[in-house]
């Protein structure tokens, strides 16, 4: 079995992401409508990925919250909390099998990256540390985070999903309101969890997967195109 490893990054700047051509990757007993407005990740040889019931029947999502002291952990772990439950809700909205489930604040030891030798876990890891943020990630150094996503080669079936979040240059806030100058760390987390599910960046600005973000601005809710990307790609999970 050969596998893939695919980054999608969340950037402050502004990049563009091409629709996946129409019935791309998909059966008569999944029909999409002819136009569609969310993007799909693809492998290097264009298939789809997403997560497959027949390997997981719902997507346990760790946090492991060191990193800098504010947000306390504890605070870094009820925003990826709150994050679950919007995806979730989407979920429950139009009858999905799939759901989020949140493992806590304790990954297993080992589980960031892809485990090639034994069961794999999903985490959010924050960086604190600039310097390793931008020889890590590169191409992602003004990005509030970034998800890296394993999956199969030929079929798309997603195995492991690590979502690290840029504490090295930016500061979080987790207020219910706003605080300017920082990233809003639900928002990105609910932004980061949908690369986690299987899609990239949408040209709609209002959708929680635009790739553009500025620090003091909040968007924690999904907006209808990143409802409907779920519901139907998931539609015969």
């Amino acid at each position: 079995m050969r596998l893939a490893l695919i980054a999608v990054v969340a950037l402050v700047g502004c990049t563009v992401s091409e629709p996946i051509p129409e019935g791309a990757g998909l059966t008569e007993a999944c029909p999409r409508p002819n136009e569609i407005s969310y993007v799909k990740t693809v492998d290097d040889s264009g298939i789809e990925t997403f997560w497959h019931a027949d390997d997981v029947s719902c997507i346990t999502v760790y946090t492991d919250p060191i990193g800098r002291a504010s947000p306390s952990p504890a605070e870094k772990h009820a925003a990826v909390q709150r994050s679950i439950a919007t995806w979730n809700a989407a979920a429950e909205g139009c009858v999905l099998a799939l759901c989020l489930r949140d493992g806590g604040s304790n990954p297993p030891a080992g589980a960031v990256g892809h485990n090639t030798s034994g069961a794999n876990a999903n985490v959010v890891t924050f960086i604190d540390d600039r310097g390793r943020w931008e020889s890590t990630f590169p191409e992602a150094a003004s990005a509030f985070g970034i998800t890296l996503i394993t999956s199969v080669v030929g079929s798309g079936r997603m195995v492991d999903s690590d979502i690290f979040v840029n504490e090295g240059r930016f500061a979080h806030s987790v207020a219910s309101e706003t605080e300017a100058g920082k990233a809003d760390l639900e928002s990105v987390i609910t932004h980061e969890l949908g690369h986690l599910l299987g899609f990239d960046h949408t040209q709609t600005a209002l959708a929680v997967m635009f790739d553009s973000l500025g620090t003091g601005v909040a968007k924690r809710s999904l907006h209808p195109i990143d409802v409907t990307g779920l519901c139907e790609l998931y539609a015969c999970y």
